[in-house]
């Protein structure tokens, strides 16, 4: 007779479990090693070696084991292993698996005060979209510049110090209408409040560098960074619309008719940049711009058209207050107001500035009350380094009526037309 002896893997289990974990635990420990030993071999140039383990090749058993156990335990180990078998060591494979279980990352600890502290991991979102200049650029243009009854106050000694003869050189100081925005202007402001605007002493402005035209060839260029920017009556996707007819596309191919009966031949590019995703607007629409610049190298005057504006708009107790400080009325018509934006980050920020403000004094001697202040936004360039004579043109904002935009463009181009005359060489 044979003695059969049962023995019960209940009592057993919760050793079991201690196990797996020691074994679990033995094995981060092994990776770690492995880990180390990796980077040392890879900073002296070395190579290192396939861990690839073939379908057909012996290896030892404990790992399989091992290997066995955690793929059946943990789903997610499984997966992984199959999707990178072949192209990694199991090592490898653990590090990518346990990445998307726990979000962690184990040579970068903070990733597991993140997992523990949301908040930390909203903090890296703001410090990476304040540290990206891209981002900083996309954010720019979401927001209105001037809310509330603020009015343009117009210098008259600026007005009147129109001079010919060449520009001096070097940085062009601040007139009082122009407001200067920090990297504390990258973080969301809220709706209502009033920019903050760093007042400085009057000062002549200067006369814009000379640019050769070839009238015979294309010499503008029109595009948009953020096409889907519409206006009234077009408030679908908080005023973003893909209808042309509402958008600052057609505000553009508006201005690009009036410059074209002038005499200019202009280049109007309607790429849209800003959808399907907002983020990265500006590394799309800097490909666009270097691709015409290239295969036409005459153009030298480049308009970026954007508008201004709000969120929720709509919803605000002084909205009706904001539609009629965005118009300027010129014989008899409600005209929306325009404003020029200058990155501080350019290299050529001397020249772009001191073309946005003659621009600006011009019209304040054609049309008073037409150009709003010039925005200094030192953080960023906005592709404007491109070219010294490229401008970024925001048309109204979302409080404006798209009639009372298109009619700017008629009045926008009578004032570009006199000072590409005093700057054509």
């Amino acid at each position: 007779m044979f003695n059969i002896r049962v023995i019960s893997l209940r009592k057993y289990y919760k050793y079991i479990s201690a196990f797996i974990t020691l074994l679990m635990c033995v094995y981060a420990l092994k990776i770690l090693a492995l880990d180390n030993i990796d980077f040392t071999v890879q900073a002296k140039g070395i190579q290192i070696p396939s861990m690839v383990v073939q379908a057909d090749t012996q290896v030892n058993i404990q790992e399989n084991l091992f290997v066995l156990v955690l793929n059946k335990t943990i789903p997610v180990m499984e997966v992984n292993y199959k999707q990178h078998q072949g192209n990694s060591s199991y090592t490898e494979v653990l590090k990518i698996a346990i990445n998307r279980l726990l979000n962690f990352d184990y040579q970068d600890p903070k990733t597991l005060f993140r997992a523990e502290l949301s908040i930390l991991s909203e903090l890296d979102d703001m410090a990476l979209h304040v540290n990206d200049p891209h981002q900083n650029e996309d954010m720019d243009t979401r927001e209105i510049h001037f809310v509330g009854g603020v009015e343009n106050n117009i210098d008259n000694a600026m007005k009147n110090a129109l001079v010919g003869g060449e520009a001096e050189q070097g940085l062009p100081a601040l007139s009082t209408d122009v407001t200067k925005e920090t990297n504390d202007a990258a973080l969301p402001s809220v709706a209502g409040q009033l920019a903050e605007t760093i007042e400085v002493v009057s000062s002549p402005v200067q006369v814009p560098n000379k640019v050769k035209l070839d009238l015979k060839k294309p010499v503008i260029f029109i595009y948009h960074t953020h096409g889907t920017e519409s206006y009234r009556p077009e408030s679908v996707g908080n005023y973003h619309s893909l209808n042309r007819k509402y958008t600052v596309v057609n505000v553009g191919e508006k201005l690009k008719d009036h410059l074209t009966s002038k005499g200019y031949q202009v280049i109007h590019d309607e790429t849209i940049h800003d959808h399907p995703s907002f983020q990265g607007s500006y590394v799309r629409s800097l490909e666009t711009l270097n691709q015409n610049l290239k295969k036409n190298d005459s153009l030298k005057i480049v308009f970026d058209i954007h508008r201004d504006g709000i969120d929720r708009i709509e919803s605000l107790p002084n909205y009706n207050a904001l539609k009629e400080d965005s118009v300027v009325t010129i014989n008899g018509e409600r005209v929306a107001k325009f404003l020029f934006v200058v990155g501080g980050q350019n290299e050529n920020y001397d020249k772009l500035l001191k073309l946005a403000e003659y621009i600006r004094i011009r019209s304040d001697e054609m049309y008073p009350g037409l150009a709003k202040k010039t925005i200094v936004k030192d953080y960023a360039k906005f592709n404007q380094y491109k070219s010294d004579f490229s401008l970024l043109i925001e048309v109204g904002s979302n409080a404006n009526h798209i009639d009372e935009a298109i009619r700017t463009t008629k009045y926008l181009a009578e004032i570009m037309d006199s000072v590409i005359k005093d700057i054509k060489e």
